[in-house]
């Protein structure tokens, strides 16, 4: 659905971090150094299930949930956050 509005939901994994907007949604942005770690988790519904990628974050480890997997699947998603995190962190 977002896909049909240019410009209304992406990622950015850089130096800085990583950043998001979803649906024209105010911009999120969280720094290397405050995400602890990275993971998958499984939503549940009452048809299937969906993998999701959320990030842990600060001292309270807060679990951070992307809103899209942006046209991949949740373990390659993993995988190009965590390269960028370990060269920048």
């Amino acid at each position: 659905m977002s896909h049909m509005w240019p410009g209304s939901s992406w990622l950015e994994i850089g130096a800085e971090g990583i950043r998001w907007r979803h649906m024209f949604r105010q911009n999120v942005h969280y720094r290397w150094r405050d995400i602890n770690s990275i993971g998958i988790i499984n939503i549940r519904t009452q048809y299937n299930t969906h993998k999701i990628v959320e990030l842990y974050i600060g001292p309270e480890n807060i679990g951070v949930c992307l809103p899209d997997l942006y046209g991949k699947k949740a373990r390659h998603l993993v995988e190009i956050i965590e390269a960028y995190r370990s060269i920048y962190t």
